[in-house]
This record gives structure tokens, sequence and C-alpha cells, in this order.
């Protein structure tokens, strides 16, 4: 597979005069990137199978326009390739390269940034756009000129100060790492709408550090399933971390706001990713909803607490305040996923039954039409408890 640069008119969105951006198409595999050419044209001053102006009182001008910017992006992508640059790039940073080599230059206001990155959180989920916003911050509380920057003022040397400046407070890689990802998504989203050709991330690289496992051993595991003498307060945050595992690790909202059963089982749509959920309610897991069962809700933490997040917060701390009396580590209720994953593994469950029970992958077009295995996923948990429970492996 290669690179191909040739004429597309976007017709995605339009101009107030009813025109659309004219650009060149750099596509490799199912990706592309788009250079625009200030070329605007209505949909029949186009032809898409000639690649060709029509019925444009300047067609002659415009073509000739067309074929030489088209010819120089090829010779550029021949030269890349023969000098063996081109495996080693990503597809936006060859047509970054590109676009500097033709001079292109999209001229910038001041508060440019500002301005694509509220463009950008405004159709996020709440979740998100608070994490969009909590970075927006950071920049705000590091550059006073926050809302008059420009795409260009973000350079190499910004991003390096702005991370020395984020780990004053936040000393953890991974934690500063989100802030700078989220960025670099403005970036490619101004980028892709053609508001910039600045990108400071080829060469401000963002490296993680590995992420401490989270994990508990089976031991470790069943202290705290197995934990006598506990406060009823102690004894039912226990049982909702029991409950999380024996769920495949389902996540705390997704948790509270479970609403029936159907057929022995619990279908939801994971508050994160909107992936749908489907797991059967095992004789374990239908103990503990027994045992947390609310009145107004199927389980009791939005019948008592004032939303999910603090009731996340004080289970959170009742877990940890659980493993201190059993002199174990602290622990969120995020380890019991990290858990059930581990010890799946452990016990010979492959890794795309693993993967799919947690709900990763699934990101192609192709896997949008396979159906979820049930039964696979079934069987994996019920594996998994069996040997945690009972010692059955």
């Amino acid at each position: 597979m290669t690179y191909t640069a040739k004429p597309y008119l976007d017709t995605r969105r339009s101009r107030p005069d009813g025109t659309h951006s004219l650009k060149i198409a750099i596509r490799y595999r199912r990706d592309a990137r788009y250079i625009p050419l200030n070329i605007y044209l209505t949909k029949n001053q186009w032809n898409a199978i000639l690649c060709t102006v029509t019925n444009h009182p300047r067609k002659a001008a415009l073509n000739a326009h067309i074929n030489r910017q088209l010819l120089s992006i090829r010779m550029l992508l021949l030269e890349l390739r023969e000098d063996e640059t081109l495996p080693n790039w990503t597809l936006l940073e060859v047509t970054q390269y590109i676009m500097r080599k033709l001079n292109y230059i999209v001229e910038e206001k001041d508060g440019a940034f500002y301005v694509w990155f509220k463009k950008f959180i405004e159709v996020k989920k709440a979740r998100t756009k608070e994490l969009y916003e909590h970075t927006l911050s950071r920049i705000e509380a590091f550059d006073k000129r926050t809302q008059k920057l420009t795409f260009e003022a973000i350079n190499r040397d910004w991003l390096e100060r702005f991370d020395v400046f984020l780990a004053e407070t936040s000393p953890a890689r991974n934690a500063r790492n989100i802030h700078l990802r989220n960025i670099r998504a403005v970036f490619n989203y101004a980028i892709d709408n053609d508001a910039t050709t600045a990108y400071p991330f080829r060469r401000f690289k963002i490296k993680g550090e590995p992420t401490r496992k989270r994990a508990l051993t089976v031991d470790e595991l069943r202290a705290i399933f197995n934990a006598e003498g506990l406060s009823p307060r102690l004894e039912r945050y226990r049982n909702a971390f029991m409950l999380i595992f024996c769920l495949c690790g389902i996540n705390v909202v997704d948790l509270c706001n479970l609403s029936e059963f159907v057929h022995g089982r619990i279908e939801y749509k994971r508050a994160k990713t909107g992936r749908l959920y489907d797991i059967k309610v095992e004789p374990e897991a239908e103990r503990l909803f027994s045992l947390l069962q609310g009145k107004t809700h199927l389980l009791y933490p939005l019948d008592t607490y004032v939303n999910y997040r603090d009731y996340a917060k004080r289970l959170n701390i009742g877990i940890k305040e659980v493993c201190e009396l059993l002199g174990i580590q602290p622990i969120t209720t995020y380890w019991a996923r990290h858990t059930w994953a581990t010890i799946a593994y452990q016990i010979g469950i492959p890794k795309d039954t693993i993967a799919e029970a947690l709900g990763h992958g699934r990101s192609s077009v192709t896997d949008i039409y396979i159906s979820t295995d049930t039964l696979r996923i079934d069987a994996a948990n019920r594996k998994v408890l069996d040997y945690v429970f009972y010692n059955k492996v």
C-alpha cells in the first residue's frame, strides 16, 4: 500500500455562499489528511471523475494551479519514499511536512487556539468535557495569554515549559500526559478543519511510563471477600466491591445506574464509551444484589448518595479501610476490574475473550457487525468465579 494524492471537493461542509473547499487528499490505507488549496467551488463546478474544474469562468487557470500543486505533492511523496523516510512517519506528519515544503500558510487570528479548544469540547459528553475543561484551566494558570494564544505560539518550547509547570503539582508522568494529549487532540481537530498547519507534536513526543499493576492476588481477593467482623458500613462497601468483580469489573457509574434484570441478565450502555453490555447474573452476584437492593433503584447508592461520584468516593474510602484492617495495600474499585482480567488470564481464558468481557477493542467497521459472543463471556466469568469462590480450576 502506497501514499496517494488526489484532488477532493469537501462537500461535508459548505460556506455561506454555497461553495465547498477543494483540497488535495493524501491517503494511506483507510486514513486520509487534507491540504486545502484555497479554491472554493459549487458541486456543479467540479467533475469528481476527471478531477477537473468545469463551468467556472477561471477553470483553465484553476486547473493549471491544481495540477502544479498535485505534481509537487506527488514528487515530495516520491522523495520521501526513496530516502526511506516515509515508513517512519505518520500520515499527519507526512502531510505537515508537505505543507511546510509548499510554504502553505494559514493566517491565524489571536485567540485561535482558545476558540478551537472551546469548539472541540462543546460536543463532548459531560465527563470528557470536564477533563478538557480541567486541561484548559491548567493552561490558563500557566499562560495568562491563553485567550489570545495562536496555534503557532504553542511550539515545542511552550509545551516543554508547560510540562515543567504541570510537574510542580502533578509529578506522575502519565497524569501530565492526559493534558498534553488533550492539547494534541485539539490541534488535530483544528488541522482537520483547515484552521492551522502548525503541529508541534512532530518534535515534542509524549512519552508515558509503565502503569503500575493494579491487580490483587487471588489470596488477597479471597481475604477481602471472606473478611468477618466488619461494621455494617464497611460490609456494604465490601459487598459492592465483590459485585463489581462478579460483573466482570463493571464501572461504578454503570453499577449505580442499573435499572432491572432481563431474563437473569443485566443489559446496559457503558457511560464512558456508549458500548452495549450484556452480562449474566450468576448466583454469587444475585445474592449481592439482594444485599444491596435499593427502594427506587435496583441498587441503593442513588437512593442514599447525592450522585454516583459521591458514592464512588466514599466506596473507595471504605474499601481502603477494609484493606487496612486486613493488612493489604490500599486499593480502589478499579482494582476489581484489573484483578478479574488478571485472574482470567492466569486460569487460561483467551485474551480476546477477556478483552471482549472488558469491552476493549471492537473499533473497526467490521467489528461493528460482529455480535458479542455472550456465551463465551458467560463461561469465562463462571470459570473465574468458580476459581475465586471455590478454588475450582
